[in-house]
């Protein structure tokens, strides 16, 4: 290209323009930093001086984590729903927020370990797979016990998602000797098996309480699987995860998607709950003998098929420790066998009573009663015969609290047995004080020559509200009836809508684990007392 001079000397100047702006603008830049960094000590000083006064502020440090406790404790709800309205999913939490008010108590926030120890993830709830949080948790936890909790169901089907899942649960390994509780709840989209060998020779020596639920269907097109003996826990019910030993563990939960077992010595709380037809673990009649045997067990609750579905010769069980026993869709084959001095919770959900768990010589005999129970909860069960409900009526004649729920069809479990009260010298649950019927189809008869026979015990009976409608309802039979029952008991009307909560709560609460947010007791669901 020719020399063009004055173009030349036109470039150069324009150049040495947008340097000149470029400078300015790189000044400027440097100026507005500084002049927002003195802004803040501004704002810093301003604030100090403006909240010398505020209660609050004028506390210790111990008194003021005393308040961040209690307000994790509470799961922070109040502020939830003030900061999160419906159309904002996000979830807040309690040790993030109080971390964020000012200064002093971000200062104070960040050199308590303790506030940091619980760790939640709740994949459905969340925008994304939260790492650093997890590793910003760690390190401000110190040497503080773990709560971690994990739940990856729901997720999306996408790599960077299960990538993610895997890594959180792996960057937690290094910290398992801090581990006091370790809650994985999943699905097929998270492969969490791959937890277990990781796991499987470590030691836990805080572990308090532990669950283990993927939600799989195990794979039964395996063709070695000829039957459900091959898939059985062997007899000596061989420890598979942390072998090195967790002393302390006391709660164990279950959905036997994998052989998946750590030690049980000192286990006071034992859930086995499987949804899912397809299981990776199943029972043999001799490990579910060693499961009883646990002297220390206080708590067991059976769901599913978890229970080799065969009947076997058996010896009496006694289990001097056990306090509360429910069962969900399984056969109860060892009940009559049971003998447990302390047991104060009996829930049978969704189980059909046959042939008194085929032993015919047990019915022959005097049914052993449970010395101390206190509740008896039948949730969708129903008897072969008046034989079978009066023999578990026996057993469970010292009842003080009786609840009926979602009954239906000709083998109600009530009715077999309040139908049989006239014409029988027997009287059941002499010792009840409450009885609840959650059921559209009430015999109001039958209810009445209940209550009536117990009317020493000043009873409260507890209906729902579409069956006060019917029973208040236009002048009828059941209206005088109505009438009568509310001279000798007091009537209680549950709401439809709260009645899970009425019933469940009282009847199961030892649950496991729970930090607040947003951990409910996943068998509610499993129990729930209407669906």
């Amino acid at each position: 290209m020719p020399s063009n001079p004055q173009r030349d000397a036109e470039l150069f100047r324009l150049q040495e323009k947008q340097t000149k702006f470029e400078t300015e603008r790189t000044a400027l830049f440097h100026r507005i930093m500084k002049l927002n960094h003195q802004i803040g000590q501004v704002q810093a000083e301003y604030g100090a001086v403006y909240n010398e006064p505020a209660p609050l502020l004028t506390l210790s440090t111990e008194v003021t984590c005393l308040i961040f406790d209690f307000t994790v404790a509470a799961g922070f709800t109040t502020a939830r729903q003030a900061l999160a309205d419906q159309e904002d999913k996000r979830k807040f939490f309690p040790e993030v927020v109080v971390s964020q008010v000012c200064h002093q108590w971000r200062s104070i926030s960040l050199a308590y370990p303790a506030l940091w120890a619980r760790f939640c993830y709740d994949s459905p709830h969340a925008s994304r797979v939260p790492l650093y949080r997890l590793d910003a948790y760690l390190e401000r936890s110190a040497s503080q016990p773990l709560e971690l909790w994990f739940n990856f169901r729901g997720s999306e089907d996408r790599e960077w998602t299960v990538d993610g899942h895997l890594a959180l649960l792996r960057r937690s390994i290094p910290a398992i000797t801090r581990w006091k509780c370790f809650t994985v709840l999943s699905d097929p989209t998270t492969p969490v098996d791959a937890l277990l060998s990781e796991i499987a020779s470590l030691s836990a020596q805080n572990l308090e309480h532990f669950v283990f639920c993927p939600g799989v269907e195990a794979d039964t097109d395996d063709s070695s699987a000829s039957s459900v003996e091959d898939v059985v826990i062997e007899k000596d019910f061989e420890t598979t995860i942390f072998k090195n030993g967790t002393p302390k563990l006391k709660s164990l939960t279950l959905d036997c998607s994998y052989k998946c077992l750590p030690p049980l010595s000192n286990i006071t709380t034992l859930r086995l709950e499987a949804p899912n037809s397809g299981l990776g673990m199943v029972l043999s009649w001799g490990a579910f003998r060693n499961v009883l045997s646990i002297s220390s067990l206080e708590n067991l609750s059976l769901v599913g098929p978890v229970l080799e579905n065969h009947y076997h010769r058996m010896k009496l069980i006694t289990m001097n420790s056990l306090k509360n026993l429910r069962f969900g869709n399984l056969k109860l084959l060892w009940l009559p066998f049971l003998r447990a001095p302390l047991l104060a919770t009996l829930i049978i959900r969704k189980c059909w009573i046959d042939s008194l768990f085929g032993y015919d010589q047990v019915l022959k005999s005097e049914p052993y009663a449970f010395p101390t129970l206190r509740s008896l909860c039948l949730i969708r069960t129903t008897a072969q015969s008046f034989q079978i409900a009066h023999h578990l009526a026996q057993m469970t004649e010292l009842a003080t609290d009786i609840v009926f729920s979602q009954e239906n069809g000709t083998n109600r479990f009530s009715s077999l047995v309040l139908n049989h009260e006239d014409s029988r010298s027997e009287t059941y649950w002499t010792q009840a004080v409450q009885i609840t019927f959650n059921s559209y189809v009430l015999d109001f008869r039958q209810i009445i020559h209940f209550v009536k026979a117990r009317r020493m015990n000043n009873m409260t009976l507890r209906i729902n509200q579409l069956s006060e409608y019917q029973w208040r309802g236009p002048p009828s039979l059941e209206f005088e009836e109505c009438k009568e029952l509310s001279k000798i008991c007091t009537l209680e009307i549950l709401d439809d809508k709260t009645i899970d909560k009425a019933l469940w709560k009282m009847h199961w609460q030892f649950g496991g684990n729970q930090l607040g947010c947003p951990m409910d007791d996943d068998s509610e669901g499993l129990f729930a007392v209407r669906e």
